[in-house]
C-alpha cells in the first residue's frame, strides 16, 4: 500500500555458521535477481517499513533457485 515499502537483501558464505568471511548484506534489486553466486549458503532478511501506522506493508514471499556447480 502507499506509505509502505519492502526491501529484500541477502547475503552469501561458504560456511554454516554466519562469520566474518561472509559478505555484508547487498540489497536485491527491482527484477530480484542476483547473478554470479558462488557461495553455498544464502541469508536473506526483509525490512518492512511504513509512514503510516494504518497501513501495514505486504510480503507475500519469496522464490530461490540456484544451479548446482559441480
Amino acid at each position: 500500500p502507499e506509505g509502505t515499502s519492502v526491501k529484500i537483501f541477502c547475503r552469501t558464505g561458504n560456511t554454516s555458521l554466519i562469520d566474518k568471511r561472509w559478505t555484508a548484506f547487498s540489497e536485491v534489486t527491482v527484477n530480484g535477481s542476483i547473478l554470479a553466486i558462488k557461495a553455498r549458503y544464502l541469508q536473506f532478511k526483509v525490512e518492512l517499513q511504513t509512514t503510516d501506522f494504518n497501513k501495514s506493508p505486504v510480503f507475500k514471499g519469496i522464490k530461490i533457485s540456484a544451479k548446482a556447480v559441480k
